[in-house]
């Protein structure tokens, strides 16, 4: 993170040195921007298609918000306000 953000502050300054690998500052962006996709389409299928099947299959079952209940939403939204104002 700290790597993109001075990348993104160089970008921002017009400032395009040539790394050592030959890359630009945007190129270098360019890089990491597709990298971060692939790996967070990875993260996903892996999610859809391995944990969470694997989690029902323990009985751990994992609801969409379409699925909550009333009692469910009531429950998280007392959680989140009291957790809120946790110090």
């Amino acid at each position: 993170m700290v790597r993109v953000a001075t990348l993104r502050k160089r970008q921002r300054a017009n400032l395009e040195p040539v790394s050592p690998d030959g890359l630009t500052v945007s190129q270098q962006l360019a890089t990491i921007r597709e990298r971060a996709r692939v790996m967070l389409q990875d993260q996903a299928e892996c999610w859809q298609h391995r944990l969470r099947p694997a989690l029902a299959d323990a009985g751990v079952i994992f609801l969409e918000t379409d699925q909550y209940t009333d009692k469910i939403r009531r429950h998280l939204s007392a959680y989140s306000w009291r957790r809120s104002f946790r110090c």
